[in-house]
């Protein structure tokens, strides 16, 4: 015989469920618990810091702030044992209201604590505030502060044949000062738009610039070796092993991410630079490198080095080895022969040669793991560096090797690879 359940008691299981269901979601107010009574509100950017002292209920679990941001509902929550928290996300400097609850083990809310406060200005506005546009090879370099390194995404738009704004790049960057090159572009007439978001979807106005970006070109190989010509250049040049290759030369043979592929001294050599031969006269936009094996910048990589160039070599110094030396590699004791406390000749190569820049990769690629997809990423796509636009046009690029494996403090023998270099430019200047 089946047992049956009296339709009233049915009726009442089903209301108590309901009843405990509607208490979970709305457990109603924290009955006696009044608001919070000691805390400061100081505004940010784009926000407040509301510090308080936190209260000492048993109950507690947790601070909560509640308020309307662009038209929808956020709410902020800090744990018992902070003693602070943060709204932020606001693109405006107008007076905003929040609700600040104590919130009990049960869910149950304490009754409001309303506050105002203004933002100080958004990261956004900073952003575009302090952004510049200038025009360079094959696009523009955009510069931009971010004071508080929130993520920031930045919008580059290029007008199109209908008058229309499309979008052409997306880049993301937290760095305080930040500037980034757009390239790829022809040498003719366009107009760019810049906007900048952020994390909590705000989007600045559209910034526009027109120009007319200058000539760039991949300066062509194959480059050649000049390091005969130049006193106290490192001279190696080590036979291949097949598959591999230490020639000098691989430097520019356009193999890049293979392993042990690239130029690699020989152990106890003398000379800490070397110096290529482009074969042209150009002016130079940037430098991109790769290392010299499937290692990110292991197998004792330059991580660090200065640049220098000119259109072209003078005979008559030539002949003057002294002329040649390096401050920081005589004093460190690499090149053999070279006593540490040799007076270095004023002027010296590098008081006459063009300063191309002084460049260094990022100590965080030190950190990455091996086979990992920025591993990868980084193997592959290698480094650009951008080259000062206000340097004249050279022939000869000379290294000077700053940093080996990311240490400042190269062993005296000299042991170092790379695995190749690209360099980019405008080729179609004068070549007398």
């Amino acid at each position: 015989m089946k047992n049956k359940i009296p339709i009233l008691v049915y009726c009442l299981m089903i209301s108590s469920l309901f009843a405990c269901s509607e208490r979970e979601d709305n457990p109603g107010p924290w009955e006696g618990s009044g608001p919070l009574t000691d805390y400061t509100v100081t505004p940010i950017n784009g926000g407040a810091t509301i510090t308080y002292a936190t209260p000492g209920d048993p109950d507690l679990l947790y601070i909560m702030a509640e308020y309307t941001r662009n038209g929808e509902t956020f709410s902020e929550k800090s744990s018992v044992y902070n003693n602070s928290l943060t709204i932020e996300g606001f693109n405006t400097t107008n007076p905003v209201k929040a609700s600040l609850y104590k919130v009990n083990k049960k869910g149950q809310r304490s009754a409001p604590l309303q506050i105002e406060f203004t933002p100080l200005e958004s990261v956004i506005s900073i952003a575009m505030r302090t952004m510049n546009i200038e025009t360079t090879f094959g696009g523009i370099i955009v510069s931009w502060e971010n004071p508080l390194s929130t993520e920031l995404g930045i919008r580059l738009m290029v007008k199109d044949s209908l008058e229309k704004m499309e979008t052409s790049e997306m880049y993301y960057s937290e760095m305080t000062k930040e500037k980034h090159s757009f390239r790829g572009f022809e040498n003719k007439e366009i107009t760019f738009g810049i906007s900048v978001e952020d994390k909590w979807g705000n989007i600045s106005d559209t910034l526009t610039y027109s120009t007319t970006p200058f000539i760039e070109v991949l300066i062509p190989k194959p480059y050649s070796d000049a390091r005969r010509f130049i006193p106290y250049d490192n001279t190696t040049n080590l036979p291949p092993n097949p598959p591999y290759s230490y020639y000098f030369s691989s430097l520019w043979d356009n193999i890049t991410n293979t392993f042990q592929n690239g130029f690699l001294t020989n152990p106890g050599g003398s000379g800490r630079s070397f110096t290529i031969d482009l074969q042209c006269i150009a002016k130079l936009s940037r430098l991109h490198v790769w290392g010299y094996s499937d290692y990110i910048y292991g197998q004792v990589g330059i991580t660090g080095f200065d640049l220098y160039g000119t259109d072209r070599l003078d005979e008559e110094k030539l002949q003057d080895k002294s002329y040649w030396l390096d401050e920081t590699i005589v004093r460190d004791g690499g090149i053999s022969g070279v006593s540490r406390d040799t007076a270095i000749p004023e002027p010296s190569f590098e008081d006459d040669w063009e300063f191309l820049g002084s460049f260094y990769f990022p100590d965080e690629l030190q950190y990455v793991s091996y086979g990992s997809p920025e591993f990868t990423a980084y193997t592959v796509a290698g480094l650009e560096f951008d080259i000062d636009q206000k340097a004249k046009p050279v022939r000869y690029v000379r290294f000077m090797v700053r940093r080996i494996d990311f240490h400042d403090n190269i062993p005296s023998n000299n042991y170092f690879s790379l695995g190749e270099v690209s360099f980019y430019g405008d080729n179609t200047v004068s070549q007398d």
